[in-house]
């Protein structure tokens, strides 16, 4: 992912669940999983609850990314003790690593505030034109 992020206009979002499950957060989760392995941070350690192989070359086929944003998307409505003591997610518990938790929701968080984010809309020049001249 570069330090550009180009965003589809033309969605309305209007609920965490679009945002969570989007394209551009799935990239942000590689390219931070990335980050970590490059520096070898202690973080890292957190993520091996979500191998899926390690023998894969490519984060998104070494990791269940799915699972961690099913994680986030469960933390943005839940408390981390209800969540392990629900038998809907099926993801490792997760109330002894609150602070590796934080740690990757702030870091994760301060990786998109340093991306420079722009909304395009694609909009049709030659149908607006011709509903005016219509109305002409």
């Amino acid at each position: 992912m570069s330090r550009t992020v180009l965003i589809d206009g033309s969605v309305s979002y209007s609920s965490n669940a679009q945002i969570i499950h989007s394209k551009i957060l799935k990239d942000l989760v590689i390219e931070f999983l990335k980050d970590l392995e490059e520096r070898n941070e202690s973080l890292l350690t957190f993520f091996t609850l979500f191998l899926k192989n390690e023998d894969a070359v490519e984060i998104d086929e070494r990791y269940d990314l799915d699972q961690i944003v099913k994680m986030l998307f469960a933390l943005s409505a839940e408390k981390i003790d209800e969540i392990d003591a629900s038998p809907f997610y099926s993801f490792p518990k997760l109330s002894d690593k609150k602070e590796q938790i934080v740690k990757f929701v702030e870091r994760i968080y301060n990786l998109w505030r340093n991306k420079h984010r722009f909304m395009i809309q694609k909009i049709n020049l030659f149908l607006m034109a011709f509903k005016k001249y219509i109305k002409k």
